[in-house]
């Protein structure tokens, strides 16, 4: 069996295409997130499922769109938003 292997999700907010130094910002110094997106698979052509943060994180936890999922708006006093509408998430999978 071969073997699995690791993912690592980087996933900032409130980030347009060319807010990272990697991405030819100029301005802003992230040496970190450069020598990351250096030695890894970045996806040049991503588009959001949904224009908030809360729908648009949990349309990647939970394979969903908004309208599935639920999570309509920005969710802030709920620790997890998805269980709370009965959903799960990718990681109940690995």
């Amino acid at each position: 069996m071969p073997a699995r292997p690791d993912i690592l999700v980087v996933m900032t907010d409130q980030q347009r295409w060319d807010s990272l130094g990697h991405a030819g910002n100029r301005f802003v110094r992230t040496p970190n997130l450069d020598a990351l997106a250096a030695r890894s698979l970045r996806f040049r052509h991503a588009v959001t499922p949904f224009p908030l943060c809360s729908p648009a994180r949990a349309g990647l936890w939970a394979g969903l769109h908004a309208h599935r999922h639920g999570v309509l708006d920005n969710v802030y006093q709920e620790p997890d938003a998805l269980a709370a509408r009965g959903r799960g998430t990718v990681l109940a999978a690995l």
